[in-house]
Order: C-alpha cells, then structure tokens, then sequence
C-alpha cells in the first residue's frame, strides 16, 4: 500500500493511464523524502496552488497565491521529467509554498495516480501530493 494524503491506497487503486495525469489538479500536501512526513497544505492560505499538464506541446503551468510559472514536461512510463521552468517572482506573505512547488517540480523523476490524487515524486525536499480538480 502507498500513503497519500493521510489515506491508503491499495494496489488496485493505482492508475498507470497517463492521460488521467492531464487536466488541473489542487497542491494539497507535501511529503518530507526523508522522514515521510506529511504536511497538509494550510487552509488559512487564501488561494491554492495548482499545476495544469496539457498534452499539447507537453506543457505544465502552475501558479496561485502570487506568482504563475510554466515549463515542459516529458513522460516515459512513470517516470516523469519537468524542465524549462519559467515564473514571475512577486513577493507575498505565501511565497514558501509557491518556493516548496516550484523547487520539487524542477527534481521531479515519477509521479503515481490512485483515485483522484497524485504524488510528484521529487530527488528535492519533498514529494507533492494534489488532488484532481472536477
């Protein structure tokens, strides 16, 4: 079984469609890689950060509280690979959780799909964990 988001996921639960990974999907929580902590996104941050996948021209697009960003994307498998990272860099109240998003998406190397949540698995800090957006 695999943790995400404080809930199991069995084996069964896993989805290996890549083209479930497109669409836009909420940053919910963050996963410590050493200790495997998780630490819920603040419900007292006003806006939500969230990435969009597109499968035209493999582009990913995030943003949220204060800044919005843009790269390109590669898959094989589930191997998953971001690049060309480009945002804007207002300053706000929020920015660590923008810097937590942006900073794991660069070290980003696979992603797993089980129910409607996704975790960003990152050679960073920390693994990303979102939920689809309906």
């Amino acid at each position: 079984m695999f943790l995400l988001a404080n809930t199991e996921c069995k084996k069964s639960d896993l989805n290996q469609d890549n083209s479930l990974l497109m669409g836009e999907w909420t940053f919910i929580a963050l996963q410590n890689v050493n200790t495997f902590q998780i630490t819920n996104y603040p419900d007292s941050i006003p806006k939500k950060e969230s990435i969009t996948i597109t499968d035209s021209l493999s582009k990913i697009k995030f943003g949220g509280v204060c800044n919005k960003g843009w790269g390109t994307y590669s898959i094989n498998g589930r191997k998953i690979s971001i690049s060309s990272i480009m945002a804007t860099k207002f300053l706000c109240k929020y920015i660590i959780w923008e810097d937590y998003l942006q900073n794991n998406l660069e070290s980003a190397f696979m992603y797993t799909i089980c129910a409607d949540q996704l975790i960003i698995r990152s050679c960073g800090t920390f693994n990303l964990i979102f939920k689809k957006n309906k």
